[in-house]
């Protein structure tokens, strides 16, 4: 299958069988992927990363490579002298390797799908205009010839495309340039995405269409911020809640471990599966799927690398919250009576979505008023509900 483009799911299971010492070719890995081998190659060698080397280097000399790196598996991820080695490390990471071909994708067909003739007559009608101050609302509803679209127009000028420059639009200064850096972010370990990925999720639902599933995330206010908000998403009543603590794995692990007992004890556990990112905040989460006896919990399962818009109600409902806490406001010192108030409006919010009911009232005839108690959100009356 050349030619195919890989999944980050394929791509985590081929770091495991890189990372694996019973594998000894790639030939057996591309039977596993029902991909071509030299596919994988190339993915090895051009999305391996270096990560430098121990070595002196002397008059700008470059550490010299493993000469095991010309053979299979062309990365040291399962070299047994990895902690130890002095030459030059690369490793392929799964994550690393689906954020660079996100990247590539975007940007891999960065020319205008024009003509170069059909730019210069661009160029011709609306550089001058906009160095004479017109907007370019007004330059495209003035000039029908054109056949382009304002939002077209802005991107061949930000581009360079055009003689006029984004400097010389109105308001360009006082618009804020996202910041597009990269900030490196620890993931959960791809061993244990093995059987909970976002494809396993879609199988697992055709298998059990009437399993009820929670949507979880972090909201995180400034980045020095100690303290995040958890939030948790029933996608059929759009009823969440928000939990203020430190944003670690063993903050999320306690919260869920004591809530399950709760559900329990008052025998209203309404829930049978977890959706979640990759951050590693829900890294250790897996090992509550099952108690101390072997009873089950519940079925973990991680979205894909940047595909937020797989869990894009709870995504959604976000929305809410930030109607009352703004982004770049610090949550540390903020109090869970503060986010159970927050949240008991968002809650009373009637919703067209869900034909005139508020998630409360949904939540409430769904699974009944015990779960609602636990989680301390109280019903709010339509004139008093406040969302500011």
């Amino acid at each position: 299958m050349a030619g195919k483009r890989m999944t980050f799911k394929q791509r985590a299971l081929l770091q495991i069988s890189l990372e694996n010492p019973r594998t000894k070719s790639l030939i057996e890995i591309s039977k596993k992927l029902n991909l071509n081998r030299v596919t994988l190659y190339n993915e090895i060698l051009n999305r391996r990363i270096s990560k430098g080397s121990t070595q002196f280097a002397f008059n700008g000399a470059k550490p010299k490579k493993c000469e095991l790196l010309n053979h299979f598996p062309f990365c040291c991820n399962a070299c047994y002298k990895l902690g130890k080695c002095s030459r030059e490390i690369f490793i392929y990471d799964a994550y690393d390797a689906h954020r660079e071909f996100e990247t590539t994708k975007r940007t891999c067909a960065t020319g205008p799908q024009i003509s170069s003739l059909k730019i210069k007559e661009i160029n011709k009608t609306v550089s001058p205009r906009v160095k004479m101050g017109q907007s370019l609302f007004h330059i495209v509803n003035s000039s029908p010839d054109l056949e382009c679209s304002e939002q077209t127009i802005r991107r061949y000028i930000n581009k360079g495309y055009l003689d006029a420059k984004a400097i010389d639009l109105p308001r360009t200064v006082q618009r804020r340039v996202k910041n597009n850096n990269y900030e490196k972010r620890k993931h959960v370990n791809v061993e244990i995405l093995f059987g909970r990925m976002f494809d396993d999720y879609i199988l697992f639902k055709k298998q059990y269409p009437d399993s009820i599933v929670l949507e979880i995330d972090f909201i995180v206010g400034k980045r020095t911020d100690k303290k995040a908000i958890l939030t948790i998403f029933e996608p059929i009543t759009k009823f969440q809640i928000g939990v203020i603590m430190n944003k670690s794995s063993t903050s999320v692990n306690y919260y869920f471990e004591n809530l399950i007992k709760e559900l329990n004890r008052i025998e209203s556990k309404f829930f049978d599966v977890i959706l979640t990112d990759n951050g590693f905040e829900f890294k250790d989460l897996f090992r509550l799927e099952n108690d101390e006896n072997g009873v089950f919990n519940f079925k973990l399962f991680y979205c894909d690398p940047y595909s937020s818009y797989q869990k894009g109600g709870c995504e959604k409902n976000h929305e809410f919250f930030r109607y009352v806490k703004r982004k770049g406001i610090s949550f540390d010192q903020i109090s869970q009576n503060e986010l159970d108030s927050i949240f008991s409006n968002i809650n009373s919010l009637k919703r067209k979505s869900l034909k005139g009911l508020s998630p409360y009232q949904c939540f409430a005839k769904k699974f009944g008023y015990k779960a609602i108690d636990v989680f301390n959100i109280k019903f709010i009356e339509s004139s008093n509900i406040i969302l500011k």
